[in-house]
Formats: C-alpha cells, structure tokens, sequence
C-alpha cells in the first residue's frame, strides 16, 4: 500500500477546510496560520510518498506576494522530489514527474489570481433585458418626445407606461440618438 500523505491548506477562502477534506484519502497534515505544518510533512517522507493536494498551488503559502508565493511552492516540491516523493493533484489527477510543467503552470495562474477560479466562472453579469416591441415604441416615443424637457422626466414617463424599468438615458441615446426630436451633430 502507498504511503500517501494529504496536505490541507484551509486558509484560501473559496477552498475551505472541509471541501479539502472530502477529497482527501491519506494521513492528513492541516496547515495553521504558522506554515510550519508543510515542513513537519516534508520531513516525514520517505521515497515512495505521495503527498496529495486538491489543487497545487495550496502547497505555497497565502501570505506574500506572488514572486515570493511561486517561489516558496517551487521549493517545497523540489524538497519533496529531494526525498523520493511525488505530489499528486487531485483536481487534474497530474502527478510531478509525468505532468510537472502543466501542473506548475496552472498553480503559477491560481497563484497569480488568489485561488478565485477562470473570470467569469462565478459571475454571469447583469441579464439581458427583453423588451416587446410594443415596450421599444413606448421607449422611443418617450425620448422623442417634445413635451419632456430632460432625460429624467423621458425616463419617467416611460416607467409610467411600462412594467419594466426602461433603459437608461445613454443605452436610449445610443439606440435612438438624440432626444427629444434633435439632430445629431452627424446630421446637420
């Protein structure tokens, strides 16, 4: 059987200590706020270890800036291929030796972000807003509207007729141009 050791680094914010734990399956090293735990470990290995870790760059530590992260993970692996140990990724199943390049790259990327994940994986932006054309012709005889004197009472007297919220003044102005039955600079 092998001697698999499971590094917890609860610290990260999106990677809790429990998630860690769930994935985890050797003898479990749960790192506190002092970083020493990663150096007990290292220590304790033998050749043949595996030490497991749900993603990579939890190996470096939280604290720091990003050189100085990528530099400590670096050396924590290298002490641990010095001992006859080979890391082990569990969200790529990559182990060092076979994978190493791509598992550093993409812990130098997690590391540059702060473990948040791929921009826009979490955020889907605002919804895009469907309008019936019955709802465009009430917003753009609003806006072409003489009776209204600013933007203000345009945008009020469409929310008068509307169950929605309209737009606002400047998507209108570029979807209409002009308010209140003016010629753009373009046509005069």
């Amino acid at each position: 059987m092998a001697d698999i050791r499971s590094y917890l680094n609860p610290y990260p914010p999106r990677f809790t200590k429990e998630a860690q734990a769930k994935q985890l399956t050797g003898t479990r090293y749960t790192e506190d706020k002092s970083g020493k735990i990663i150096d007990g470990m290292i220590l304790d290995g033998r050749p043949g270890s595996i030490v497991e870790v749900v993603e990579l760059f939890l190996l470096a530590p939280v604290k720091g800036r990003t050189k100085t992260r990528r530099a400590a993970l670096v050396e924590r692996l290298d002490r641990i291929e010095e001992r006859g140990g080979v890391v082990r990724e569990l969200s790529t199943g990559h182990e060092t030796g076979r994978k190493q390049r791509a598992m550093l790259l993409r812990a130098y990327e997690m590391i540059s972000r702060s473990g948040k994940g791929q921009p826009g994986e979490r955020k889907t932006g605002r919804p895009k807003s469907d309008f019936t054309a019955h709802e465009w012709s009430i917003m753009e005889g609003q806006w072409h509207s003489s009776r209204n004197k600013n933007n203000d009472e345009r945008i009020a007297g469409m929310a008068k007729r509307m169950t929605k919220k309209p737009l606002g003044a400047t998507t209108l102005r570029n979807k209409f141009g002009p308010p209140g039955g003016q010629k753009s600079a373009d046509e005069t």
